[in-house]
C-alpha cells in the first residue's frame, strides 16, 4: 500500500494511470484498485476516472503509521508503530505488546480511547481525531533510579514540540503535566515494570489536547482544560506535533541513558508552573506534604521546604493544590 501511496503522492493533484501505478509500484491492476480503496478507507480523498486512472487528491488526516513516518527524523523513537482507530488505552495496549517483545521506541497510537487513564486511576477525555494520544514502549539499559525524570523529560519534549510547530509556549506542572495559563493542556502516565535494580520495560503514555473546542470537554473540565485550538484560533497538524515530539523525545532519551538531563531540567525550571509556589502533594499511598517548591533537581524530583522549615526532596506524586503563597 505505501508503494501506491509514494507514487500518487508524488504526483499529488494529478492523474496517474492504473497501467502506471501498476508499473511503479510492482503489482497488478486488481491489486491496484484493492490497495486505493484501502487507502480512501484511511481518509484519503482519491479520485478516480476510467480513462485517466487515480488522483490523490487531499492526504488523510488520520495518523496512520504511513504519515507519521514520513519525514520523522529520528533513529528509534517511532519507527515501530501500532496503530488503532479506537483502543481501550493505548498504555493497556503497549504493555500487551511489551510483554510480547516489542522494540524500544515502539510507538502506539491510537486516534480514540474509551477507557484512557490519568494519573492515580482516574479517566482521560480523548476526544475522537482530535488530540494525540499515545504511548511509548521503552527498554532503557540503565538502573531504575535513573528513570526518576522520565515525566519531565517527557513533558518538556512535548512542550519543546508544540513551541516548535506552533509559537505556544506552555508550562510544565511538575512532575507530569503541560499548561497553558492555569488550564491543562496535556497529561503524561508512565509505569514502570521490572525488578529493583532492572527494568524490563517502561511505558510512557501522553495525552494532548490538539483541536478540541470548548464543547467538546466533559463538564466537570471544561473550565480546567484547553486546546492548542483554542489557544491558536485554528486547527492544527496533529502529525507535525507528533513527529516534532518523537524527535525531541529521542534527543532528550539519549541524553536520559547517558545519565545527563541537565538541559531537560533547566527547560523545565525556565518554564515551571510549580516553583515558588505552596502546593500540597499526595502520593499514591495517601500520604500528603504541604510546603513551598523550593528547586527542581537534576534527576527530576522536586525539593519542598515544609511548614516546619524542613527540605524535602519528593520524587513522585500529584499536586492537588496550588497557592501563590503561604496559606
Amino acid at each position: 500500500m505505501k508503494s501506491v501511496l509514494d507514487v500518487l503522492k508524488a504526483n499529488q493533484g494529478h492523474y496517474v494511470s492504473g497501467e502506471s501505478l501498476a508499473t511503479m509500484s510492482g503489482l497488478t491492476r486488481a491489486a491496484i484498485w484493492k490497495q486505493i480503496n484501502q487507502l480512501r478507507d484511511l481518509g484519503y480523498k482519491i479520485d478516480s476516472s476510467p480513462r485517466k486512472g487515480y488522483c490523490l487528491v487531499m492526504a488523510t488526516q488520520v495518523l496512520h503509521p504511513f504519515e507519521i513516518q514520513e519525514g520523522l527524523k529520528t533513529q528509534r523513537i517511532g519507527r515501530t508503530i501500532h496503530y488503532r482507530d479506537t483502543v481501550d488505552s493505548t498504555n493497556i495496549l503497549a504493555k500487551t505488546l511489551a510483554k510480547e517483545g516489542a522494540p524500544d521506541g515502539t510507538l502506539v497510537i491510537a486516534e480514540e480511547q474509551t477507557a484512557g487513564r490519568g494519573r492515580l486511576g482516574r479517566t482521560w477525555s480523548s476526544v475522537k481525531g482530535k488530540g494525540l494520544w499515545s504511548s511509548l514502549i521503552l527498554r532503557p539499559q540503565i538502573a531504575t533510579s535513573a528513570i526518576a525524570g522520565i515525566t519531565v523529560l517527557t513533558a518538556v519534549s512535548m512542550a519543546r514540540a508544540i513551541f516548535e510547530t506552533t509559537g505556544i509556549q506552555v508550562q510544565v506542572k511538575w512532575p507530569n503535566d503541560l499548561l497553558y495559563e492555569g488550564r491543562k493542556l496535556a497529561g503524561i502516565l508512565a509505569e514502570l515494570h521490572g525488578e529493583m535494580d532492572r527494568i524490563h520495560f517502561l511505558i510512557v503514555g501522553v495525552g494532548l489536547n490538539v483541536n478540541q473546542l470548548h464543547d467538546e470537554f466533559p463538564e466537570e473540565l471544561a473550565d480546567r482544560a484547553t486546546s492548542l485550538r483554542m489557544i491558536r484560533g485554528e486547527i492544527l497538524d496533529r502529525k507535525l506535533i507528533l513527529q516534532r515530539y518523537l524527535e525531541q523525545f529521542e534527543r532528550a532519551y539519549h541524553q536520559m541513558t547517558d545519565g545527563n538531563l541537565q538541559d531537560v531540567m533547566a527547560y523545565a525550571r525556565e518554564h515551571s508552573a510549580t516553583l515558588g509556589k505552596w502546593v500540597t502533594i499526595r502520593s499514591g499511598f495517601g500520604q500528603g506534604l504541604m510546603g513551598e517548591a523550593l528547586a527542581l533537581d537534576d534527576d527530576g524530583s522536586l525539593w519542598i521546604r515544609d511548614t516546619t522549615g524542613k527540605e524535602v526532596k519528593v520524587f513522585s506524586g500529584e499536586i492537588i493544590e496550588e497557592m501563590e503563597e503561604n496559606p
